[in-house]
């Protein structure tokens, strides 16, 4: 995946490509639905609460935490329900210095997002299928992109959890 590391300074921006050492986050193509569904843990129609941007233990990427409180859940392989959620997203800003993510969404503060999220490392999810994993919902309650309620599309993901 190619990123793209941006310094600012005052006179200058400066991008810089890098290719990303970060398994699993990597996409190669957009995930159908069912593959999307069988290859995540958890699937929560949530509200982001916080972005919180850090470094990785080697200085070298960017992530950024996306904290959500869940309303409701569409789908879960362990059958729990959390109230909420942290996923760690490639990107981020700290200090000047940025780092985009081709297949990484952007999420702000308020919105209502359904979330399709795997395990990554231990206690930490990250989406599955990057940006196709992150569906906004719009005040309507309308999944964007997708022609439907979230309560219809929640009955379309519990039928290809079966």
């Amino acid at each position: 995946m190619l990123l793209t590391r941006v310094l600012r300074s005052s006179r200058a921006v400066l991008f810089l490509s890098v290719m990303a050492a970060a398994p699993g986050f990597a996409m190669s193509r957009p995930m159908s639905d069912e593959e999307l569904v069988r290859s995540s843990s958890v699937v929560v129609d949530a509200r982001v609460q916080r972005l919180t941007s850090h470094w990785n233990e080697a200085h070298s990427l960017i992530f950024t935490t996306v904290e959500l409180d869940v309303s409701g859940t569409l789908y879960s392989r362990d059958a729990s329900s959390p109230r909420s959620l942290a996923l760690e997203i490639l990107g981020g800003e700290l200090g000047g210095v940025g780092l985009l993510a081709s297949e990484a969404p952007e999420f702000q503060p308020g919105e209502r997002v359904l979330v399709f999220a795997r395990p990554w490392t231990p206690g930490r999810l990250v989406l599955t299928g990057g940006a196709s994993g992150a569906m906004r919902v719009d005040d309507a309650g309308n999944v964007r992109g997708r022609g439907m309620t979230v309560s219809r599309f929640a009955s379309v993901i519990r039928g290809l959890a079966r």
